[in-house]
């Protein structure tokens, strides 16, 4: 039996990367799981209600603003150390286009 992919785009696999994330005058580090053009998937110490809005803080100049979509806990045991729950967003404009996404894994990974 074939199984499809049905995200609309490609997700990149971050290990031990970490980055802040700002929500009024609080700043939090999170470890990130993955990016795609249309999001990022990281690891949170709390929950994160849906709809709430944060900026993803890559650096002085990259700090696209994301909204959360879901929360799930982790029953992963490789996660655990990191936070409690998975954390799925969107970028609040849309969709980043590819050149956008290459600036922000050239941060990450650089």
């Amino acid at each position: 039996m074939a199984t499809t992919n049905q995200r609309k785009f490609d997700r990149y696999e971050l290990v031990n990367k970490r980055a802040n994330f700002v929500q009024g005058d609080q700043s939090t580090e999170n470890v990130l799981l993955n990016i795609s053009r249309g999001g990022v998937y990281f690891v949170s110490e709390t929950e994160i209600e849906p709809g709430t809005r944060l900026v993803f803080e890559v650096n002085d100049r990259i700090r696209p603003e994301i909204e959360i979509i879901r929360n799930e806990p982790i029953t992963e045991r490789i996660y655990l150390k990191h936070g409690t729950f998975k954390v799925g967003s969107g970028f609040v404009d849309g969709p980043l286009d590819q050149e956008r996404l290459y600036e922000i894994l050239e941060v990450l990974l650089g």
